[in-house]
């Protein structure tokens, strides 16, 4: 495991004095201040909710998102784990149905505001001994203007749907496979 150093009160005032000398922007000392502080959470919180959820049996709900513009479908690489190519998506809240969990994280991870969400598929998952229930939903967006938060997801990207990356997770293949046949099989209006 990489050896993370949390922003103490001393890199803080050094991290101040240079933005104060215009050697870091407002915008890169508040990115570095976030990035930071979320390494140093997840450093502690991740085994902590781990146990919790072992412990009390809980099972997780997802939610990915295939958002096709153009003959193309849009790709994030996260900042964590596999750091493969996968659908933008994550984690559905107590409050939250699928559906709006898959319009907030694609918001969140690549600033396309989508709605009007189709069901393609659904899945289960196992993380070491939590469970998992995974909806995969497929969405249009007009725009094609897209931004990386740079501290959850590392590159956001269109992909043709004939020329996707390698190194890309195995799922994806088998969403749209499903999605074709979704399509498919709807009927179309004459």
């Amino acid at each position: 495991m990489p050896c993370i150093q949390p922003i103490t009160p001393a890199s803080r005032r050094r991290l101040v004095a240079l933005k104060e000398r215009g050697i870091i922007s407002q915008v890169k000392l508040s990115f570095i201040l976030r990035y930071a502080s979320s390494r140093v959470f997840w450093v502690f919180a991740k085994p902590i909710r781990y146990y919790y959820q072992f412990l009390t049996g809980y099972q997780r709900r997802g939610v990915k998102v295939a958002v096709f513009n153009k003959g193309r479908v849009l790709l994030v690489r996260p900042n964590y784990a596999h750091r493969l190519w996968t659908m933008p998506g994550g984690g559905v809240e107590r409050t939250e149905t699928y559906e709006e969990t898959g319009v907030r994280e694609v918001h969140e991870e690549t600033g396309v505001v989508i709605g009007n969400l189709r069901f393609i598929r659904e899945y289960d998952t196992l993380d070491g001994s939590i469970k998992g229930h995974t909806k995969v939903f497929g969405a249009y967006s007009q725009s094609d203007r897209i931004v990386a938060d740079g501290i959850e997801i590392k590159e956001v990207g269109w992909f043709p749907l004939d020329a996707l990356p390698h190194d890309r997770v195995p799922r994806i293949d088998a969403t749209l496979e499903a999605y074709r046949e979704r399509i498919e099989a709807t009927p179309r209006c004459a």
